[in-house]
């Protein structure tokens, strides 16, 4: 399997969303859009928020998936969570922002890391 681009992006958002679910997670919302960038994944588990960033490679080329969430993607990340937050008054829940990482090797096995709890202050 060879996926590019939005396809790729796709392909690895909707793997997460069902490794995710598998997990107890219940998908909300997929790709809000806000000011501050995309959240790719919206989700709720024990009754908290989970703001789900998911990065898909198939190449270390340039690293573990997960290494592209950087502090300025991290930060863009926080600000678009509290402005989704503002923007719905009626949310009263916890929330936090995870980070899920699929990495497809070149015999086309996928694995998946979840990483809770990716933005502490």
């Amino acid at each position: 399997m060879r996926l590019t681009g939005k396809n790729l992006g796709k392909w690895g958002e909707e793997q997460a969303a069902k490794y995710l679910e598998e997990k107890g997670v219940v998908i909300v919302g997929k790709n809000i859009h806000t000011e501050y960038g995309e959240i790719d994944l919206l989700g709720l588990k024990d009754n908290c928020l989970l703001f789900i960033e998911v990065k898909t490679s198939q190449t270390r080329k340039y690293g573990f998936p997960e290494v592209s969430v950087n502090s300025r993607k991290l930060d863009h990340m926080n600000k678009a969570a509290q402005k989704y937050i503002q923007d719905h008054e009626d949310i009263s829940n916890d929330w936090r922002i995870d980070v899920v990482s699929i990495e497809i090797n070149s015999h086309n096995n996928t694995e998946i890391k979840w990483f809770q709890n990716a933005v502490t202050e």
